[in-house]
């Protein structure tokens, strides 16, 4: 793991964090090639606020093994094997590899920690979010989020708003 960090240290007074980088910046991490399955792993952040670590992407080279991926932010960053796992997703049904690499990717979820429900029909919020998800959305995403939709059914606080801007 990497903590990533800036501060601007005045003559006078207490030293200024930066919280993010002015513009992205790409960075390549290492990853263990013989233990860890390319297709699961990835470059997490580790989300302070919740204590949890989200995906931030990667690009896989096997050549080097390593992973880049572009930084939005300073934080601790490393990479690493995820490999979610669902009650209601056998091992051994067609879907399972694809649903544990895209929820290990955070472009899919399951409806709680232990259930995919795969038989499920899917949301147009659920889909709109897994598209964003999946396409590198994100800088249309931070500029887009603040901004009025054309949809008058996404409330301000809905979990999906800034899916739906990008």
């Amino acid at each position: 793991l990497y903590r990533l960090e800036l501060a601007l240290l005045p003559e006078t007074g207490e030293p200024f964090m930066l919280e993010q980088f002015p513009k992205p910046v790409q960075a390549s991490f290492h990853y263990e090639a013989g233990r860890m399955d390319r297709e699961y792993t990835g470059v997490y952040r580790l989300n302070e606020e919740t204590g949890k670590w989200e995906y931030a992407g990667g690009r896989v080279n096997d050549v080097n093994d390593t992973v880049t991926v572009q930084l939005q932010h300073f934080s601790v960053y490393g990479a690493m094997e995820y490999r979610p796992s669902f009650i209601d997703v056998p091992a051994g049904v067609w879907f399972a590899k694809p649903v544990g690499v895209l929820a290990s990717k955070q472009i899919v979820q399951g409806v709680d920690g232990d259930h995919f429900q795969p038989g499920r029909q899917v949301t147009r919020a659920e889909f709109v979010r897994m598209i964003a998800g999946a396409v590198p959305l994100t800088s249309l995403h931070s500029a887009n989020a603040a901004m009025d939709l054309p949809f008058t059914d996404i409330p301000a606080s809905a979990w999906y708003r800034d899916a739906a801007a990008a």
